[in-house]
């Protein structure tokens, strides 16, 4: 039954992809819409990735599922309608933002991910390093931890408008935004995995008389890096949540501004291509996460061997 449906969806996903292209390219608009060129491009770049994943599990049905919605989307907003929607663009519209504005958008990805490198990076580090020391000393774990407890469920939103108001500069709230959001989870996910280290390790270092800091660089921070490296991916998002919560709260830049920006505006179809974007931007990071993680701690992916 299972390679049946793996037939049939192989299939399937290749005839959603042709009957795209063919109302594309032959069902008439009725609606002024720019070039098809980019969608066409969107859809085949979807289409080959699919057929180099061709052996990964549902990456056939992700892509009849992507392949229904683009051949919905473009039926009713230039095939079917008589008069182009204002809230919702046809796919070309939105498409040919990324060619005519470009520039503000490049512009404003650099900036957000300048404010998310900072604070992210910084939150991780200090939330593994502290962390780490808190979780190896048992009467350092016990002070923080109640405190660390109540700290971390706070949405870090709630710190944004107060901390636009308190810090000089919008860059500076930014940051710390993105640190508050990240650190307190990854120090106290970093403090449980060091306090529950295993006995047996623990009866070996103290065999081996080794110095603190080579406990540290040796022992607990290798010890330490698959369940650091596994929060990422979560982290990541939240970090990148926050920031654009931020930037349509205060800033003057970034893509949370410019999607408020267009928004205000009326200018749906950049609001559309941003909200893209910034799921696009995501998606990356967290591949590009889970290559890291299979490059540092290898020895935690046993089927990678």
């Amino acid at each position: 039954m299972t390679d049946k449906r793996m037939k049939i969806s192989n299939f399937l996903v290749h005839i959603l992809f042709a009957a795209l292209l063919g109302t594309i390219l032959f069902v008439p608009d009725r609606v002024e819409v720019p070039s098809h060129v980019p969608f066409i491009a969107v859809a085949a770049a979807a289409e080959l990735v699919i057929i180099a994943l061709h052996k990964k599990e549902n990456v056939r049905d992700i892509g009849c599922v992507i392949f229904i919605f683009f051949e919905v989307w473009e039926l009713f907003t230039s095939k079917l309608v008589s008069v182009s929607s204002y809230l919702i663009p046809s796919p070309e519209n939105v498409l040919d933002i990324y060619i005519t504005d470009r520039q503000l958008i490049l512009q404003n990805i650099i900036t957000s991910t300048g404010f998310l490198a900072a604070g992210f990076i910084t939150a991780v580090l200090l939330g593994l390093l502290l962390g780490v020391i808190v979780g190896w000393y048992k009467g350092l774990r016990e002070i923080f931890m109640p405190i660390v407890k109540v700290i971390t469920p706070i949405p870090p939103l709630i710190y944004s408008a107060y901390l636009v108001a308190l810090l000089p500069s919008f860059r500076d709230a930014s940051v710390a935004i993105i640190f508050l959001g990240v650190f307190w989870g990854m120090f106290l996910s970093v403090i449980f995995t060091v306090s529950t280290i295993d006995k047996k390790l623990v009866d070996s270092v103290a065999v081996l008389n080794l110095s603190q800091p080579s406990i540290f660089l040796h022992i607990l921070l290798p010890y330490s890096l698959p369940s650091v490296l596994a929060r990422l991916s979560n982290s990541i998002s939240v970090a990148f949540m926050v920031l654009i919560s931020a930037e349509m709260l205060g800033g003057s830049s970034g893509m949370g501004w410019y999607i408020k920006y267009s928004t205000i505006y009326g200018e749906y179809d950049k609001t559309i291509s941003g909200i893209i974007l910034i799921a696009v931007y995501v998606t990356v990071l967290n591949v590009l996460i889970n290559k890291l993680k299979k490059v540092l701690v290898a020895w935690d992916n046993p089927e990678e061997a």
